[in-house]
């Protein structure tokens, strides 16, 4: 198939024309007559087949314009070459791209410049996937017309042709295509920030007034207040003190018998004995366990938004107590958060022949991650609701334990911490074994026995034994019950009137409808 190309245009136009072809045109240019130039282009262009020409036709005109037919045979030159990123791509994406993509801005983190840096992952991955045009990200916001943004840039039916050719190709490029390390938004200044640093022991600074410190904190307080020339206000009496102790650890003031004992003892560590003791109280982990509960979003029960009723939560309440006795034992910190993401990790308990308290505890610590409002149970969700399940746990898990808002990341990287967006989904492939959307287990399902398999197996087995007896009694009961009503039944009409015993008896057995009003009276 052949392109034309027509050439309409003075003659002076249609001279410097043919300079461009390549053709001589010193004889055109002196001023002949149109017969004469007629006469050279039939020269020029002979009417024989050649490579280079298949066919011409020039048509007589007038003197002023000339009309020029010329088939060319390029598609073969075009369509059936390999596109090469230098020659082919580099120019068309240089039109259409470079000012979002180029040397600046990268918008997204993506250089359209060169194929090393459209293979480097950036924010959305790479931009092209070698062979697989439909698998690359560029193909596909420029076929679905995504991109670019502006109408009049949007890549033609041939450019998007050649693109997908030249990736299928494998994205040939005379360049030494090398591999670059992924684009990242986290800088060294955002790895260097204290709260993502190990926690690492440091010196305790000078201070002048020395007798005011009871521990370490009270150190660098008091440096603080020194550079100000300030310093602790004076010690508390004991009443104050013992006040605020109660209030601060326990939530509630202290009985008139414990001021007194504490106001009259005559013990030199007297407040610090006063503070291991309500550190013992069980109310300790009451009152500070509720902290953390309300962290991870605890509720006792479910409230039923149509009937306005609270319901409790099966089992949950295990998790609540979890929480209070860890707190009241002083449980290290580390361990605590381990338990409760993968306490069921941390003990055989499938192989157990029996639960002990240990294993119990363990499994009762990752209620933590069942504090979502959960409503999978009704038919009528779908999977989006089980992602929103998912969705509220990781929030409430970075939250809780990693200090973290990572709900922003669902969707883009971060605006203000550096978290990017990749690690969002990181995180929640970590959660799948337990959330896996697709293998859904609604949440009546997901209770465990306190007792192991093996106790469960045997309970199952002997409970099975006592309800076949039961149903064995159960028959022999009713057998039993209908001799004795029948023997009831047969006393009582002993005890009528010969005369009215049979018509009695019948208005029994009739149905209370079929009764006529004697009957009803009879009966």
């Amino acid at each position: 198939m052949c392109q034309i190309l027509r050439i309409l245009q003075p003659m002076d136009v249609l001279l410097s024309g043919l300079v461009i072809l390549g053709l001589s045109t010193t004889s055109l240019a002196q001023n002949e007559s149109s017969r004469t130039s007629k006469r050279s282009l039939r020269e020029a262009f002979p009417t024989e087949k050649s490579d280079a020409l298949s066919k011409e036709s020039v048509s007589s005109h007038s003197v002023d314009e000339t009309l020029l037919n010329i088939e060319l045979p390029v598609r073969s030159a075009t369509q059936s070459r390999t596109p090469i990123f230098e020659r082919d791509i580099a120019p068309l994406l240089a039109s259409k791209c470079h000012a979002c993509h180029g040397e600046a801005p990268q918008e997204s983190m993506l250089d359209l410049r060169t194929v090393s840096e459209m293979l480097r992952v950036g924010e959305n991955g790479p931009a092209i996937v070698r062979g697989n045009p439909q698998a690359s990200l560029l193909f596909d916001l420029v076929s679905t017309g995504q991109m670019p943004p502006d109408k009049e840039d949007k890549l033609t039916a041939d450019e998007r042709n050649v693109l997908e050719r030249w990736i299928h190709a494998g994205a040939p490029a005379e360049e030494t295509i090398v591999s670059l390390p992924a684009r990242s938004t986290i800088t060294t200044e955002d790895r260097d920030y204290w709260a993502f640093r190990p926690p690492r022991k440091i010196e305790e600074p000078f201070v002048r007034d020395k007798h005011r410190v009871r521990n370490s904190i009270d150190t660098f307080l008091l440096a603080k207040l020194e550079e100000k020339g300030l310093g602790y206000s004076d010690e508390a009496d004991r009443s104050v003190m013992i006040r605020r102790a109660y209030f601060d650890l326990l939530g509630v003031p202290p009985e008139p018998d414990a001021v007194r004992d504490f106001l009259m003892g005559d013990r030199r560590d007297a407040y610090e004995w006063l503070i291991d003791t309500l550190l013992k109280s069980p109310r300790y982990g009451e009152r500070w366990g509720r902290h953390w509960l309300d962290a991870v979003g605890y509720v006792d029960g479910k409230l039923d938004n149509d009937l306005g009723t609270m319901y409790p939560s099966q089992g949950i309440w295990r998790y609540r107590d979890y929480v209070i006795e860890s707190f009241n034992s002083d449980k290290p910190f580390d361990r605590f958060l381990m338990e409760q993401v993968a306490g069921d990790e941390m003990v055989d308990w499938r192989t157990m022949a029996k639960f002990d308290t240990r294993t119990i505890e363990l499994l009762s610590a990752t209620g933590f991650l069942r504090n979502v409002d959960d409503h999978t149970d009704f038919p009528q969700y779908g999977i989006e609701k089980r992602y929103e399940v998912v969705n509220e746990t990781l929030d409430m898990f970075s939250t809780a334990i990693l200090g973290l808002t990572m709900e922003c990341c669902r969707c883009h990287n971060h605006k203000y911490d550096p978290l990017p967006q990749r690690d969002y989904y990181r995180l929640m492939a970590c959660f799948e074994p337990a959330f896996h959307v697709h293998v859904w287990k609604p949440p009546k399902e997901r209770y465990l026995a306190d007792v192991s398999l093996a106790e469960r197996a045997e309970i199952d087995q002997r409970n099975t034994e006592l309800d076949k007896r039961a149903t064995e009694l159960s028959k022999s009961e009713s057998a039993i019950r209908e001799k004795v009503r029948q023997r009831v039944r047969e006393l009582r009409f002993a005890a009528l009137p010969e005369s009215i015993r049979d018509d009695v008896r019948r208005a029994i057995e009739l149905k209370p409808e079929q009764r006529s009003e004697i009957q009803k009276y009879l009966a």
